[in-house]
């Protein structure tokens, strides 16, 4: 039984062996277009991302430019509507801290 499977063993290695010596080339560039498709993926989540971060920082400055623009308009009105009242100072917290 053990010579059975020894034998088994030793046909297994030498099979493997065969597979690796006639197809080893073919392995090699299934590897490679692995490796190729995931560098490939890589880039394009990158430039996806960038794209991402681009688009978010143009909306921003259009959020920015539209605020500068309402508060020009809203301080232009209150010029011509005469200015406004003084200000008045917040009031003070004048009570006492229970802590202090």
């Amino acid at each position: 039984m053990d010579d059975f499977i020894l034998d088994l063993d030793k046909g297994f290695k030498e099979g493997m062996l065969l597979f690796l010596k006639e197809f080893w080339p073919f392995i090699l560039a299934f590897l490679g277009l692995y490796i190729l498709a995931i560098v490939i993926k890589i880039a394009l989540d990158n430039d996806e991302l960038k794209r991402k971060k681009q688009r978010e920082q143009e909306e921003f400055e259009r959020r920015v430019e539209l605020f500068l623009r309402k508060k020009d308009e809203h301080d232009a009105a209150k010029r011509l509507a005469g200015g406004t009242a003084p200000r008045i100072p917040p009031a003070r917290d004048t009570r006492k801290s229970p802590w202090k």
